[in-house]
């Protein structure tokens, strides 16, 4: 999974690092490779609650959705085991990385 971040320079001189995809999602480091390392320990955790919360909402389903944009791509959903490829170039039901 392919996410974007955002880093910047803190007011302490740590850098800080948010995933703007994952409301709330913000992690820090003292060098570049340790604050990259925390944000993506950071985004597994918020992932896995957020797949704990899909489980507990009865009666719903959520499903991973892939959009193409040039130059990103967006991860929304839960990991499904077989992606289906459609015309348009949307992926439904699963991880696809390119």
């Amino acid at each position: 999974m392919n996410l974007k971040v955002l880093i910047s320079e803190g007011e302490d001189g740590w850098l800080v690092v948010q995933c703007p995809s994952i409301p709330g999602c913000i992690s820090q480091g003292k060098t570049l490779e340790e604050a990259l390392d925390n944000i993506k320990e950071a985004i597994e955790g918020c992932l896995e609650v957020m797949d704990e919360r899909s489980k507990a909402t009865s009666g719903k389903q959520m499903m991973e959705v892939v959009v193409r944009c040039p130059g990103c791509q967006i991860y929304l959903g839960r990991k499904q085991s077989r992606p289906s490829a459609r015309p348009d170039g949307l992926f439904f039901g699963g991880m696809h990385e390119s």
